[in-house]
C-alpha cells in the first residue's frame, strides 16, 4: 500500500505542474484516447484533456509504467486501472493477449475480457467482424481500442453480412478503427448506451454507421463512399452515411465528417431525441443533413457545404443543405415534432432549410423552431417551407441571416401555425406573396468580415454588421456556432444569423477541427 501511495502522491505533482505550467498537449484528433504499453502514459486532467506524463529518469517510482485506458465514453474509468489485452491479425489465440504475444481474434479477446481490462487492437487488417454482444457497466464499460499509435483495419470485402463492427450489448466504447469493405452497413450499434468515436468509414454497400440503439454516441468519424448500391445515382432507392433508424433514442452524433456518400449523409429517420451538433456534412448525393419523421431533434452548430462539380449531384444539381419530411412508415404516423434547427451555416447548396411537406395523413410541422442560422449562395430558394395544415402549430422562424444570389430567399407556402421574424435578408427583402416578411427584419449588407465561403469563420460578423444586437433574444438558442455566450459584453444584444460578434480574426476552432 506504501508503494502505491508513493506512486499516486508522485502522480498528483506531475499533473499540477503541467496544469500550472500550462504545458498540456492535446493528442491527435484520432489517436486521442487510444492507449497502450510504452514509455509515455496518457492522463486526464482536470477539463478532461489529456496531458503526456513521461515517466522520471530511473523509471515510475515502485512500480511500472501504468497501461492507458481512453478516459472518456461511458463509465470513464481511470486510465491507469486499466490493463491491456491485446489482439492483432498475426496473434495467436493461445497466446497471453499481451503487447508482445497478442491474441489473433476479437472472439478470443472477448471472451478473456473482464472489468478492469481494455482490448487494444494492434495495427494489421482483421477480417473477422467485431461483434458485441456481451456489456460492460456503467463504472466498467467494455472497452475495445486502437492500441497507441496502430493503425487496425476492419475490412470484410467479399464476405456475405456486412456490418464489420455490431455492437448488441450494452456499455460498450469502440474507438480508432478503419472499417472498409461491407456488403452491407459497415457498423451498426444496436445496444444501449454506447460510443462509437474516431472510425474512419469508407466502402460500404449501404449505411456507413447506422444507429438502432439507445443513448449511443457517434463521435469523431470520418464517413466517405458509403451507399455505393446507389453509386452514380443508379439504384433507384438509398441509404445514409451516417443513419438513425427506427428505434433510436437519446442519440448524440458530433463532430463527424461525412462527405462523397451516394444517399443521404446524415439521415434521421423515425429517431426520437436526438442531437446532431459540430459536424460538417458536404457534397452527398441527395441531402447532407435530413430529418425525417423524427421527434425530439436538435441539429445545432453545424457546417453544410456544397463545392460545385464534385461529382455528387444529384440530376445536375447540388444537395440540398438541411431537410424535413415526413415520408410513410407503417404504423408510424406522422411524428414530426418538436425539432430545433439553430446555429448552422449552410452555404452553396441546393437550398439552405427546407421542409417538404408530408406523405402522411395530418402531418405538417409541429412545434418546430429554425433559429439563427446563417444560410448563403443556394442555388435554389434558401428556405422553403410547405404547409401541411392539420399538424402546423408552435413553430418559429427568426434571427436567420438569408442570402440568395437571385435573391430567392424564403418562401413559405402558408405561415399559420409559424411565427416568422427579425429575419436578415441580405440585398432586397422578399416580396409579401412569399409570406417569409415579418416584424422585426432587416434587409441590405450585413457586412461580414469576410468574404462569404466555405470556412466556418468566413461567416463571422463585422464590428459595423447591422445584424449585431438585432436578433430577438430566446431560450431556445443560447450560445452561438463557436460556443460563444449569445448575449455578451462586447455584442450585449443578440445577434442574426449563426455568428455572434466577437474576435474576428481569432482561429476558428470548428475549422481547426479537420
Amino acid at each position: 500500500m506504501a508503494r502505491r501511495s508513493l506512486w499516486r502522491l508522485w502522480l498528483v505533482l506531475v499533473l499540477l505542474t503541467a496544469c500550472s505550467d500550462d504545458v498540456s498537449r492535446r493528442t491527435d484528433a484520432r489517436a486521442d484516447g487510444l492507449h497502450g504499453d510504452g514509455p509515455v502514459a496518457d492522463v486526464p486532467v482536470v477539463d478532461g484533456s489529456l496531458v503526456d506524463v513521461v515517466p522520471p529518469e530511473g523509471g515510475w517510482p515502485d512500480g511500472p509504467v501504468p497501461e492507458g485506458g481512453s478516459t472518456d465514453g461511458p463509465g470513464a474509468p481511470d486510465a491507469s486501472t486499466l490493463q491491456g489485452l491485446y489482439v492483432g491479425p498475426a496473434g495467436d489465440d493461445n497466446a497471453p493477449g499481451t503487447l508482445q504475444q497478442p491474441l489473433k481474434t476479437f472472439k478470443k479477446a472477448l471472451a478473456l475480457w473482464q472489468p478492469g481490462k481494455e482490448i487494444r487492437a494492434l495495427s494489421g487488417t482483421f477480417t473477422e467482424q467485431l461483434a458485441i454482444s456481451q456489456s460492460g457497466t456503467t463504472a466498467a464499460p467494455l472497452r475495445v481500442v486502437a492500441a497507441v499509435g496502430a493503425t487496425p483495419v476492419i475490412d470484410r470485402a467479399g464476405q456475405s453480412g456486412g456490418k464489420n463492427i455490431l455492437l448488441t450489448g450494452q456499455h460498450i466504447l469502440v474507438e480508432g478503427f478503419e472499417v472498409r469493405g461491407s456488403s452491407n452497413q459497415c457498423v451498426d450499434a444496436a445496444g444501449k448506451d454506447i460510443v462509437v468515436g474516431k472510425l474512419l468509414v469508407h466502402d460500404c454497400e449501404s449505411h456507413g454507421v447506422m444507429v438502432q440503439g439507445q443513448g449511443v454516441t457517434v463521435r469523431d468519424t470520418e464517413i466517405h463512399t458509403t451507399v455505393l448500391e446507389n453509386k452514380n445515382g443508379t439504384g433507384g432507392g438509398w441509404g445514409s452515411a451516417l443513419k438513425i433508424a427506427v428505434g433510436a433514442d437519446g442519440v448524440t452524433l458530433e463532430r463527424n465528417k461525412v462527405y462523397h456518400n451516394w444517399g443521404e449523409g446524415i439521415a434521421l429517420t423515425r429517431g426520437k431525441n436526438i442531437t446532431v451538433r459540430q459536424c460538417w456534412s458536404y457534397d452527398n448525393w441527395s441531402v447532407n443533413i435530413y430529418v425525417d419523421n423524427s421527434l425530439g431533434v436538435t441539429v445545432d452548430r453545424n457546417l453544410v457545404t456544397c463545392t460545385a462539380n464534385s461529382g455528387f449531384e444529384k440530376n445536375g444539381s447540388p444537395p440540398t443543405g438541411i431537410a424535413m419530411n415526413e415520408e410513410y412508415y407503417q404504423g408510424w404516423g406522422a411524428q414530426l415534432a418538436d425539432v430545433v434547427i439553430s446555429n448552422n451555416i449552410v452555404a452553396s447548396c441546393q437550398a439552405g432549410v427546407v421542409y417538404w411537406g408530408s406523405d402522411v395523413p395530418n402531418g405538417g410541422m409541429k412545434e418546430v423552431k429554425i433559429l439563427h442560422n446563417t444560410l448563403y449562395d443556394s442555388a435554389g430558394t434558401a428556405l422553403s417551407i410547405a404547409h401541411e395544415a392539420y399538424k402546423t402549430q408552435g413553430s418559429e422562424i427568426a434571427n436567420n441571416l438569408i442570402q440568395q444570389p437571385a435573391g430567392k430567399v424564403a418562401w413559405i407556402e402558408d405561415p399559420t401555425g409559424i411565427s416568422v421574424h427579425h429575419n436578415f435578408w441580405v440585398g432586397t427583402a422578399p416580396a409579401s406573396w412569399t409570406n417569409a416578411v415579418g416584424a422585426g427584419d432587416l434587409s441590405g449588407d450585413p457586412k461580414l468580415a469576410f468574404s462569404p465561403g466555405l470556412a466556418a469563420k468566413s461567416y463571422r460578423l463585422s464590428s459595423a454588421s447591422p445584424a449585431r444586437d438585432a436578433a430577438q433574444k430566446t431560450s431556445a438558442v443560447t450560445l452561438d456556432f463557436e460556443g460563444r455566450t449569445r448575449s455578451t459584453v462586447a455584442s450585449p444584444g443578440t445577434d442574426m444569423g449563426a455568428m455572434e460578434y466577437g474576435p474576428v480574426n481569432d482561429p476558428c476552432a470548428f475549422d481547426q477541427l479537420w
